[in-house]
């Protein structure tokens, strides 16, 4: 790993990106905080880390989330364009649309 990455530093994992920029912070210790930055269902949502490797592993993680289709507590695993009726008593069927 670079002694000094360039920022924003870009995490991705399956076409979804999460982006982590480097932002002064005078109330840390460093001087310096990591603010990670993603789109997920809501619109444009972040979060401020001060510890790199920390921010790296929350930025890991919530790509695998949102590439897996995690979104806002809800977990869509089917690909957009299927619908299912009556999920618990048949797989699901194929609605083609008109």
């Amino acid at each position: 790993m670079p002694r000094n990455p360039e920022f924003p530093l870009l995490i991705r994992d399956q076409g979804v990106t999460v982006k982590i920029y480097r932002i002064p912070a005078p109330s840390t210790r460093s001087g310096t905080a990591y603010k990670v930055s993603w789109i997920g269902s809501e619109g444009s949502a972040n979060r401020s880390i001060t510890d790199l490797a920390e921010a790296r592993e929350f930025a890991r993680a919530k790509a695998a989330q949102l590439a897996a289709g995690v979104v806002s507590g809800l977990h869509f695993p089917a690909p957009i364009g299927l619908n299912c009726r009556n999920c618990e008593d048949s797989p699901p069927k194929l609605i083609s649309p008109r």
